[in-house]
């Protein structure tokens, strides 16, 4: 074989491994309705159970403000692979879950998977889902 055709051979494998590689991202949609057109929706997603569980360093969050009574946050190039989703509509723009003394919120709340928790955030198990390559959707609904 040439040099020629050995240098061509070497490029072409290394730009097959390159596009072969663990570059896939996926795509994350979530669409909360029934809002109040005021103040924000505050998104926030986790890839693991302590996270979750700590409600610390989400991998993704956002705040979109809520003009009308829909809102719509997306994440692009997140990894495939196992998340959650905690959110909640902060009426009054104030940056926080708003509560009464004994600690129910007094402000709509939510959580992937439609998932409920009896005195606090449903399991992992509960509100996790996988996202593929192709991307995933959620629909919230906040109570």
């Amino acid at each position: 074989m040439s040099r020629r055709n050995l240098v061509r051979l070497v490029t072409l494998c290394g730009m097959l491994v390159a596009s072969a590689g663990p570059s896939e991202a996926a795509g994350l949609t979530v669409l909360a309705e029934a809002l109040e057109p005021r103040g924000s929706l505050v998104v926030a997603v986790f890839d693991s159970d302590a996270a979750w569980r700590a409600r610390k360093a989400p991998v993704r969050r956002a705040v979109i403000e809520v003009t009308q009574p829909a809102a719509r946050a997306t994440f692009a190039d997140l990894p495939p692979g196992r998340y959650a989703i905690m959110a909640y509509h902060d009426r009054n723009g104030d940056g926080r879950l708003n509560t009464l003394p004994i600690g129910l919120p007094t402000e709509p709340y939510g959580f992937s998977n439609g998932a409920r928790g009896s005195f606090g955030p449903p399991s992992w198990r509960a509100a996790s889902f996988e996202a593929s390559s192709s991307g995933a959707m959620q629909a919230l609904r906040l109570r």
